[in-house]
């Protein structure tokens, strides 16, 4: 039997043991007490990776008002997330919640993208799965596609350069490579050519 007196981790824990229809029962019957104030304080304290967790266990016909009532604490676990937790929250999000979410967080991710580095950005893209990848690369756009992007482009090695390019999709890395353009045919980036082995020019080259 699930406990709301348990922490928000063993919540998760029990949760998962019930099935969809079982978890649907649940929600049901602990309506008011998921959606109260004490709830609320106990996903305050909460480890991120837990609340994200228990999220991704809510019923659709719950989801939207859960956004709506804890959205602000959602924001505050994001911002305190590791990478892979915030990559879960896309994996595993159904589409329709996916697009939900993105739709009321878009800027939160944005932020938060936009304070990783370029290998954390791959970690962060190879933690989504193919099909829902485009979910995630949707509110990292406004930061690949940024001018000031060049920063990052610049004081990551080549190789680590040819390896985020060959994350992204096709079409998301035509046009970044387009966006930016100049950068690689500046000075600058020549510079980091003439220091890099033949192996990862090839590689980069091939991309």
């Amino acid at each position: 039997m699930v406990s709301l007196d348990a922490s928000l981790k063993e919540i998760v824990e029990e949760l998962r043991k019930l099935g969809s229809r079982g978890i649907q029962d649940f929600f049901s019957a602990n309506e008011d007490k998921i959606f109260s104030n004490e709830f609320e304080e106990k996903l305050k304290t909460a480890d991120p990776a837990d609340v994200f967790d228990f999220m991704l266990l809510i019923p659709a016909n719950y989801f939207a008002r859960f956004l709506d009532n804890f959205g602000h604490i959602i924001s505050e676990k994001i911002a305190n997330a590791d990478i892979r937790s915030v990559a879960k929250i896309f994996d595993q999000l159904p589409k329709d919640l996916r697009k939900e979410f993105n739709a009321r967080f878009r800027n939160i991710i944005t932020d938060y993208v936009e304070k990783l580095s370029i290998p954390d950005m791959v970690t962060m893209i190879n933690n989504v799965s193919a099909p829902a990848r485009p979910g995630l690369l949707s509110p990292m756009k406004p930061i690949l596609f940024n001018p000031q992007f060049k920063e990052k482009i610049l004081e990551v090695s080549i190789s680590d350069l040819e390896n985020f390019i060959s994350t992204l999709p096709e079409d998301i890395r035509k046009q970044f490579l387009s966006k930016h353009k100049e950068v690689f045919l500046s000075d600058e980036f020549g510079k980091k050519l003439k220091e890099a082995s033949n192996e990862e020019i090839t590689n980069l080259a091939l991309r």
